[in-house]
């Protein structure tokens, strides 16, 4: 059996086992850096959402909760920096989340409602990339690593 074989048998089972035994934690994912940019660079992102409904907007299973409402405002910001660790590419972000959440529900004529604001758990994340070509330091190095992004760099 060569490698390639051996590989899409260890695939298929992978995607069977988190199909059929999904962890119940998917929808707890905290935010993240997904894409990972030229090495020195730094990002500040800040996300705004103004959320109502009878979901709670943020839980990922997206339940309805009959006879409720909620409402939420929410805010996330962080700062993010790429570096070179061991000559691979690396980065470290943080991230904070704020913001203000209320809701009210009515169970068997009774009526709750709960408010609160503030902050939430920041996120740390520290990221190395293991797998994949050599860190990219700079603009026409992108351009020899990756063949497809050769229209950015026509005039290198």
């Amino acid at each position: 059996m060569n490698n390639t074989r051996i590989f899409q048998c260890f695939m298929a089972v992978a995607v069977f086992v988190m199909i059929m035994f999904p962890v119940s934690s998917d929808a707890q994912v905290p935010p993240r850096f997904y894409w990972k940019n030229l090495i020195g660079g730094n990002a500040v992102p800040v996300i705004y959402m103004d959320l109502s409904g009878n979901v709670n907007p943020l839980d990922g299973s997206h339940f309805v909760i009959p006879n409720s409402t909620i409402d939420a405002s929410v805010a996330l910001g962080g700062y993010s920096r790429t570096f070179t660790l061991f000559n691979r590419s690396a980065m470290v972000a943080a991230l904070l989340p704020v913001g203000r959440i209320s809701g009210e529900a009515s169970l068997f004529g009774k009526t709750f409602s709960q408010s609160t604001n503030g902050y939430g758990d920041p996120t740390l994340e520290f990221v190395v990339n293991l797998v994949g070509p050599p860190p990219i330091k700079n603009i026409p190095d992108a351009c020899v690593t990756n063949p497809a992004s050769r229209w950015i760099c026509w005039w290198t």
